[in-house]
């Protein structure tokens, strides 16, 4: 009798250890899944930040300006990081702006006035070689290859004007406080929200229409 009861007890012992053991692996593999899981999830935020940290865009009109400008003329910017890392492709779209004297990037936050860092377009300042629909832009002993596409069109009486440009900023075109500096500097202050676009024109030397980089 005493036997058996041993018996008994010892079998109940190990089925014990069996389901102790069972429910352990379980739980390892729980937390195996979703620490995968986890994984899975950050790997995707890192991929998702990091594309949306490469391309950039912008909305300009006149109420962005500091002070505000009252005016018709709206625009549109966009900003890509190319695959090397070290070239920041733009383009420019801006509507019934006559006259456009000057478009750039300027550090500074929404609300906020600052230095120019980049000369996007600035015609009195750059040799212009017009090659069909595609101009070379000259500065330093550097080459760069912009388009610019301007026109105007008559609607009822009232002449508006257009003006895309488009092209290539790297380290060479740096200006003010990122002189000397690298394209990544300039991209920091855009993830940042401390850099926007002015279109300036004869009618505004400050700028007529503005937007923040985001």
């Amino acid at each position: 009798m005493l036997k058996s009861q041993i018996n008994l007890l010892a079998m109940g012992g190990i089925i014990f250890l069996i389901g102790m053991t069972i429910l352990t692996l379980l739980q390892t593999e729980r937390n195996n899944f979703a620490y995968g899981q986890d994984q899975n999830t950050t790997n995707l935020d890192n991929t998702t930040n990091s594309m949306s940290n490469s391309k950039f865009t912008v909305t300009l009109n006149g109420n962005e300006q500091v002070p505000p400008v009252i005016t018709n003329a709206i625009g549109s910017a966009s900003f890509e990081l190319l695959k090397d890392k070290n070239i920041l492709h733009y383009q420019v779209n801006v509507l019934d702006v006559p006259n456009v004297t000057g478009i750039h990037i300027h550090q500074g936050k929404k609300g906020q006035n600052g230095d120019v860092l980049v000369n996007l377009y600035k015609p009195k300042e750059n040799n212009i070689f017009n090659l069909g629909n595609t101009s070379i832009f000259q500065h330093g002993i550097m080459e760069k290859m912009s388009q610019i596409d301007s026109s105007s069109i008559t609607i009822n009486g009232n002449t508006q004007s257009s003006l895309m440009i488009s092209g290539t900023i790297d380290n060479l075109d740096l200006k003010g406080q990122l002189e000397g500096k690298q394209i990544s500097d300039l991209i920091t202050l855009m993830n940042n929200g401390d850099a926007y676009v002015n279109v300036h024109s004869e009618s505004y030397a400050d700028g007529e229409i503005r937007g923040q980089i985001e």
